[in-house]
């Protein structure tokens, strides 16, 4: 009975800033899913149908894979679900504030279970990393893309 709160509090002592930054804007992104229409906070979301450039935005891609670490951690432990696009979202404004340019993307693909509705899912690209969410046997098609500018190019599609 007495685990748990000190399996919590080892948590918080080990918690670290990157999981602090996870934790606001994954709690910003879910907010603004909820409550907002996507036309409110799409213009937040950077330059839409355009793309990055595939070049390596870093020479250390494991702080991009911390990035994603972190995300799904801190979102494993919130006490509401956090959804594709939450995450993606959160991942895509880590990045820029960081610096780095990237990529979300929206696509969908027909159901497995009903053919007759679609899924939707929401991914990020930084350079040739895919950061969140990619899932390259799912075959979903991409029906937008936000490019945000760190210091990258983009190209228009």
């Amino acid at each position: 009975m007495l685990n748990k709160p000190f399996r919590a509090f080892r948590y918080l002592r080990l918690l670290r800033l990157i999981d602090c930054k996870s934790f606001f804007y994954l709690s910003i992104a879910k907010l603004c899913n909820i409550t907002l229409p996507f036309r409110y906070y799409a213009p937040r979301l950077g330059q839409s149908y355009t793309e990055t450039l595939f070049t390596p935005e870093t020479n250390n891609p494991r702080q991009l894979i911390e990035l994603r670490r972190s995300i799904r951690r801190v979102a494993r432990h919130l006490p509401w679900h956090t959804k594709c696009l939450d995450q993606a979202m959160a991942t895509h404004w880590i990045l820029s504030r960081r610096g780095f340019a990237s990529t979300l993307y929206f696509g969908v693909r027909k159901s497995e279970e009903t053919k007759d509705l679609l899924d939707a899912h929401a991914w990020v690209r930084c350079g040739d990393v895919y950061v969140i969410g990619y899932q390259p046997l799912s075959q979903f098609t991409v029906v937008g893309s936000y490019a945000k500018l760190g210091g990258g190019l983009s190209v228009k599609v």
